[in-house]
């Protein structure tokens, strides 16, 4: 038997809007790294290819991520 994520995980990826959800896990994922408060200071999430690409205003949080 598989586990429930894994078989909600391969369902969400053939729907047509999973984009929404790819960019919900990938925003809690980065808030579990770097906590609410810097997470909250990053505007846009892209992904390009195999790289995520984060958008902050914040130079200092934009050079901690490189």
């Amino acid at each position: 038997m598989d586990k429930l994520g894994k078989i909600l995980e391969s369902v969400v990826a053939r729907q047509p809007s999973s984009a929404t959800f790819v960019e919900a896990r990938l925003r809690l994922a980065l808030a579990a790294v770097l906590g609410a408060d810097l997470a909250a200071g990053c505007q846009a999430l892209e992904v390009r290819a195999s790289t995520l690409c984060i958008t902050t205003a914040n130079p200092a949080l934009a050079h901690q991520l490189r």
